[in-house]
């Protein structure tokens, strides 16, 4: 169902003043000389006699507070197109497909931000019309339909009670201003992450089951192919995506995470020819090992044991990053169920699109992990089973090769959760001979 028009902006010339007003939200939001009031309803009714409506949306991102060097500029972000993607469970989850934006200063307006709208607009950018983790945690539902869903968690974290993930908000640095000022953003404001969601409801008989997949896409070093690539100091990596496959029966929910990501070295491949880019490291094993010991940390504080998937080509110039990744992971010094990492020359061993080797190879390399790691379950209100640990897998760009095994593995995971659902209660480990 798509979600309802219920914000209306109004404004008016001498001074320039906006003033934000939602259906569902008593009083208003003034926005004038670059600060922001919150109005009461009897404010509100009072001085909005001298503004002129401008447009109706259906949610705000917040306020951009652009840097131009001598100055700064604001603008307000609304949501006046979306497209539903789905229910799941107490919310409804909405694609955003158009953007309109409105300049705050008492000039004309330069549209500084004609790019940041054309990105948003791009159609992987989503928000959930209602509700955070804070008020999910309070509802006493078990078969998950009072659930509220926040985006930027995985089941597992959702269910732990955290409030959100950071990592995922795409939009966090458009809530800085309001909450300068004590506007209550869980409130006026949505949160957007980017990537992808698919929702389904599944029938069989009388029964119903809901299963979702989920990637997140990281804003943390974000970037375009060829331009970002690899680890900042930081340890955050270029195109970091946590994927999650969720299937939700009766009073029953397993979720299954994977993640993909540059490969957490400091390397590029210059050039502008596609297909031609060599592979240079820009720096060398000692300097590479504190930002890749800061990724590998960061991860296992997260998910847990980590196992590395590299599919690069084992000739030519893919063949130097994959060594340098094999030996910072020796270098690390875990015990290699704690950090480990498994080479698959994917253009090799899945020739002419063969995909044999799949499970004749990496499956059984692979395979004791995946049971170890197991998977989320969550029976009856309870948590009975966490995922202990993540498969991180990687190619050159994480495209094509990274969503073959990721989804070649993803699918030998839903058998084994179909199975345990079927056959509750479960262990929620995973069996693989």
């Amino acid at each position: 169902m798509v979600l309802g028009k219920t914000f209306r902006v109004w404004k008016k010339s001498q001074p320039r003043s906006v003033l934000l007003e939602c259906k569902t939200i008593p009083g208003s939001l003034l926005f004038e000389s670059g600060a922001i009031a919150v109005l009461t309803p009897e404010e509100t009714e009072h001085v909005k006699k001298q503004y002129s409506k401008v447009v109706d949306a259906h949610a705000c991102l917040g306020v951009l507070n652009v840097n131009l060097g001598n100055r700064h500029v604001k603008y307000l972000f609304l949501v006046t197109g979306v497209s539903s993607v789905g229910r799941l469970y107490a919310s409804e989850i909405q694609r955003i497909t158009d953007i309109f934006t409105l300049f705050l200063e008492d000039s004309v307006d330069p549209d500084y931000v004609s790019e940041v709208r054309k990105l948003l607009c791009s159609g992987t950018f989503y928000f959930t019309s209602q509700g955070n983790v804070s008020e999910s945690a309070a509802m006493s539902s078990t078969d998950f339909e009072g659930d509220l869903v926040d985006l930027s968690l995985s089941a597992q974290n959702r269910y732990q009670g955290h409030s959100l993930d950071e990592r995922f908000i795409w939009n966090r640095n458009l809530h800085y201003v309001p909450l300068q000022y004590g506007v209550d953003t869980a409130r006026w404001l949505v949160r957007i992450s980017c990537g992808s969601v698919e929702v389904r409801t599944v029938y069989a008989g009388s029964s119903k089951a809901k299963v979702t997949i989920m990637s997140r896409l990281s804003c943390s070093r974000a970037g375009t192919r060829f331009n970002v690539r690899g680890v900042d100091d930081y340890g955050e990596v270029a195109n970091f995506v946590e994927t999650e496959q969720a299937i939700s029966f009766q009073k029953t929910l397993i979720s299954f995470v994977q993640l993909r990501g540059s490969i957490p070295l400091f390397w590029e491949q210059p050039g502008f020819q596609t297909g031609a880019h060599k592979v240079k490291m820009s720096r060398g094993f000692e300097a590479c090992r504190p930002a890749f010991r800061r990724h590998v940390d960061g991860l296992r504080s997260r998910y847990g044991s980590q196992l590395y998937i590299s599919l690069l080509n084992i000739k030519e110039g893919e063949a130097l990053l994959s060594t340098a990744l094999q030996d910072q992971v020796k270098d690390y010094g875990l015990d290699k169920s704690d950090l480990d990492i498994v080479t698959f020359d994917y253009h090799h061993q899945c020739r002419g699109g063969s995909q044999e080797k799949l499970t004749s190879v990496l499956l059984r390399d692979v395979g004791a992990h995946l049971n170890r790691h197991g998977y989320f379950t969550y029976v009856d209100g309870k948590v009975k089973n966490l995922q202990q640990g993540v498969i991180r897998t990687n190619c050159m760009d994480c495209l094509d090769r990274t969503n073959a095994v990721q989804t070649f593995l993803g699918l030998q995971v839903l058998k084994e959760t179909t199975l345990a659902l079927l056959s509750m209660p479960s262990t929620g480990m995973i069996s693989f001979s």
